[in-house]
């Protein structure tokens, strides 16, 4: 998978961006992905691999996830509005990322996307189209054949980050993990919660509990399960006057595998101007 987003720029306007567009374009035709360091490239741009190259493991790539999340990029109304706001362009260690065909490396708000990166220690950053970076994470670990996550989410001028670095050996024999990471909107809470019933049943899934703290605005709750657990196992709303919240599903209904980890993100709920407050609208 290359990216969610599309299309991308047609024009760049940040300064000088169109003339390393063009290094890079000539870089590909002459020397091919593999060929050079992206320092032959241009000092402030630097390449990054789609998915669909499935040899990058073997040239000691790791994955890199990004998932953008705006607190105003989706109303509270009844029904919500989205706003139709820019996308971002991406930056890692500080250098515009670009394909291989020489387009830049973009992401659109409420969106995710992934590339292919050198194992080693980076950063990621988003910057607007005026080339002003609006966030920079800490450095963290791309390790080879894994995948890093980086969750950006909060207001235009108030955005933050949280990683993690997908590394099975870390996961408990024989089980998969859970992740929860609370982005909402709404700044509520949410938890992870068991229940008695699956949660896809159509009758409801019985009765829940908890089956870890609350995840307050911008925090993780991770949970390593069986796989044949994950059926029972969901998040729901827990903000204030939450009772009775809608449980949404922490997995697809064919399950998980062990060994492997399983992100839930939720952006929006439908809130207390709609007919189902805790009914989600949109997560990853």
């Amino acid at each position: 998978m290359r990216s969610f987003q599309k299309p991308l720029f047609p024009a760049m306007t940040l300064p000088g961006f169109s003339r390393h567009l063009a290094l890079v374009q000539a870089f590909v035709l002459t020397a091919g992905f593999g060929a050079c360091s992206t320092t032959e490239l241009h000092p402030d741009v630097v390449l990054v691999s789609p998915l669909s190259d499935t040899s990058g493991p073997a040239h000691g790539l790791g994955t890199v996830m990004i998932y953008a999340v705006r607190d105003d990029a989706i109303s509270q109304d009844a029904p919500p509005v989205t706003r139709d706001l820019p996308p971002y362009h991406v930056m890692v260690d500080g250098r515009l990322a670009a394909w291989g065909d020489g387009d830049y490396a973009t992401i659109f708000v409420n969106t995710q996307m992934s590339f292919q990166v050198a194992a080693g220690s980076h950063t990621v950053s988003l910057a607007d189209d005026a080339g002003a970076v609006a966030v920079t994470t800490p450095p963290f670990d791309v390790r080879t054949g894994s995948t890093a996550s980086v969750v950006v989410y909060g207001s235009a001028t108030t955005l933050r980050t949280r990683t993690f670095l997908d590394d099975p050996s870390a996961i408990t024999a024989g089980s998969l993990r859970l992740r929860l990471v609370n982005a909402l909107d709404d700044h509520q809470p949410v938890e992870l919660v068991r229940c008695s019933g699956t949660v896809y049943d159509a009758a409801g899934p019985g009765t829940c509990t908890a089956a870890a703290a609350p995840v307050s605005y911008g925090d993780v709750a991770e949970l390593d399960v069986a796989p044949t657990e994950t059926p029972f196992l969901g998040w729901r709303w827990a903000g204030a006057g939450g009772t009775g919240a809608v449980v949404q599903a922490m997995i697809r209904p064919e399950g998980g595998v062990a060994g492997a980890f399983y992100t839930r993100i939720p952006i929006h709920v439908l809130g207390p101007a709609s007919t189902c407050p805790s009914c989600v609208y949109t997560e990853f």
